[in-house]
């Protein structure tokens, strides 16, 4: 995927990360339309899922799993999990987005922030791939909505940097406990000094 501006592309590269030469790949199933903005999150270790995007006009909110054995896609339907609720879902994973963060961990990706086309989100949901069942995270003492941050998940937390408030780049990072669920904001400390906000 991605766009040059002109173009949403809809289309699977690969790097050989030996020779540093990209391919094509030819792909089978229920293949995503073209879009930029998504993310693409391995899981496992011999599956990518794509999660959201945009295409210029729609803001989706679609899982695309792939089996990199097999190269085929297929659609994962998403649910409400034991004691979320339809109203919920609607509002924070099925209203689309862009521009967010995804991370995965064992079966689950997480989710965090980006763009639902009228404001940034500081909204936080975990999804259970084998199953399609979605949690929301409550996001107390969590990092304020942004897009454009980076995530990811190390000793059992998930990290999120960075990004850009509507205002400000930022440079502040915060771990969400993925066994309490509960957020902290880690002091930078060392030499040499934070990144620059980005």
């Amino acid at each position: 995927g991605g766009s040059n501006g002109v173009k949403y592309f809809g289309d699977l590269l690969s790097l050989d990360l030996e020779t540093f030469v990209w391919a094509k790949l030819e792909v089978q199933g229920t293949t995503p339309c073209a879009r930029r903005s998504h993310t693409l999150t391995v899981w496992g270790g011999d599956r990518l899922v794509l999660y959201g995007g945009y295409n210029g006009i729609q803001r989706f909110d679609d899982v695309h799993v792939l089996d990199l054995k097999t190269l085929t896609w297929r659609r994962l339907e998403v649910a409400a999990g034991p004691g979320g609720s339809a109203a919920q879902m609607q509002m924070i994973v099925k209203s689309g987005r862009y521009c967010h963060s995804a991370a995965c961990e064992g079966d689950t990706l997480w989710v965090f922030g980006g763009w639902n086309g009228s404001t940034r989100v500081a909204n936080c949901f975990e999804l259970l791939l084998t199953t399609g069942t979605c949690q929301v995270v409550q996001v107390a003492d969590g990092p304020s909505p942004r897009r454009g941050h980076s995530s990811c998940i190390h000793a059992g937390t998930f990290f999120v940097f960075g990004g850009f408030d509507g205002t400000r780049r930022l440079n502040d990072l915060y771990g969400l406990d993925l066994r309490t669920k509960q957020w902290r904001a880690p002091p930078f400390s060392g030499d040499p000094p934070p990144p620059p906000p980005r």
